[in-house]
């Protein structure tokens, strides 16, 4: 996630707050849009008692407009996401009802920082009249239920400790005992004198901070949060490098069975649990090696090859972030051959001719390897340059044979 530096709220500030058109329940509260006269009032008598300070309405309606929310009932998830681009600490939402002969108000106080509810009420009165009055009177309440119960001495967490991980470290501090203790915020820096930027929170008093550097030493403070969204000042700061990965041994004996298409490559299975293998390959010698496939087995077709083409492939095993290294397996070079077919039994020969010696009788039907080369002899007959399976090099009658792909 991005790294956001957030300000500290203290407690002679004002909390910035915005109050969004409620939703409209009821074809009568649709049709004379009750949700958007409640919270026009609300935002009116809000501004008036200063209590808090009130996002500009413009600047408000210009993000409504950027998220699509322009003039639309706002719910918990549209004020966050609306909150967060103004920079809000609270929202006021809620819904507006008409029921045969009275006016439901339901609203809700929300922390912006955390999503979580700060306090509700309910209103029921019997006529439109009465929501100008009702307004100030929810006002009234909303500023006594902070007056009452935001408790801004709150402690700073203590006896912070760090635990070295795998590509991460794990923070943990005693907790707080706070009635209205919402959670923590978890601040970094790369020194200890740094500037800590805010990497996360919990409501729990353990924390993990994950895809680190192991070659790096990070430095933390944590900050207790309540759920008016105020703050403690930073913890004294501890810090920690993260353990780096451990290794996997080199996958061994790597080999070629099939250098026709499909190239097929087999290599011993591993001793220890592992994820996987990851298969890369060159187009070429002396081109970069790129990832081809993540497998299981312990062997592999690559059928993406072309006849008469090189390419070079290694394979290493994985579990999870760890790899065994690339460079601890040897690379394999394969020129790509066609895989042929003997019609009948003729010669196998060391040269392109009938005068050099014979290595061995081809059989009808034995499959061979023809690397691309071959020897013309008259305009119509041709030597082809072979490999057998078990690897002999030699050549063979070309009208005595057949391309099987």
């Amino acid at each position: 996630q991005p790294v956001v530096k957030k300000e500290i709220i203290y407690p002679d500030q004002k909390q910035m707050l915005a109050v969004f058109k409620f939703e409209n329940v009821g074809k009568e509260a649709i049709e004379l849009d009750y949700g958007q006269v409640v919270a026009h009032n609300l935002n009116k008598e809000i501004a008036l008692a200063n209590f808090f300070d009130v996002r500009d309405k413009s600047r408000v309606e210009e993000v409504l407009d950027k998220l699509e929310l322009k003039n639309k009932s706002i719910n918990l998830e549209q004020a966050v996401k609306a909150g967060k681009e103004l920079t809000l600490e609270s929202a006021i939402i809620g819904s507006v009802s008409k029921l045969k002969d009275t006016i439901d108000i339901d609203v809700r106080v929300v922390n912006i920082l955390n999503g979580k509810d700060i306090c509700t009420f309910y209103e029921k009165i019997s006529e439109e009249s009465q929501i100008r009055e009702t307004c100030k009177d929810i006002v009234k309440k909303i500023m006594l239920y902070y007056s009452e119960n935001n408790d801004f001495n709150l402690k700073t967490p203590a006896n912070l400790k760090t635990k070295s991980e795998i590509k991460s470290i794990t923070l943990s501090w005693k907790p707080n005992q706070e009635k209205k203790l919402a959670g923590y915020y978890i601040y970094r820096s790369e020194s200890a004198d740094g500037d800590y930027e805010y990497v996360g929170e919990t409501d729990k008093s353990l924390f993990t901070d994950q895809d680190l550097d192991p070659g790096k030493t990070y430095y933390y403070k944590v900050a207790s949060v309540n759920i008016f969204g105020y703050e403690s000042e930073l913890s004294i700061f501890n810090s920690a490098q993260p353990l780096p990965p451990p290794e996997l041994d080199p996958v061994q004996n790597v080999e070629i069975i099939s250098e026709a298409v499909p190239v097929e490559l087999k290599w011993d299975k591993m001793k220890e649990q592992i994820a996987g293998y990851r298969i890369y390959r060159t187009d070429g010698e002396g081109e970069e090696f790129k990832k081809l496939k993540e497998i299981k087995d312990n062997s592999y077709r690559d059928e993406d090859v072309q006849a008469f083409k090189t390419y070079q492939y290694k394979v290493t095993a994985f579990n999870n972030d760890i790899e065994s290294k690339l460079g601890s397996s040897s690379a394999l070079t394969v020129v790509v051959k066609e895989l042929w077919e003997s019609l009948k039994e003729d010669n196998f020969r060391k040269g392109p001719s009938s005068k050099t010696e014979i290595i061995k009788k081809m059989p009808k039907g034995e499959k061979f390897y023809f690397s691309g080369e071959k020897k013309q002899v008259g305009k119509n007959n041709a030597y082809l340059k072979i490999k057998t399976l078990d690897g002999t090099e030699g050549w063979f009658w070309m009208a005595s044979a057949k391309k099987l792909k």
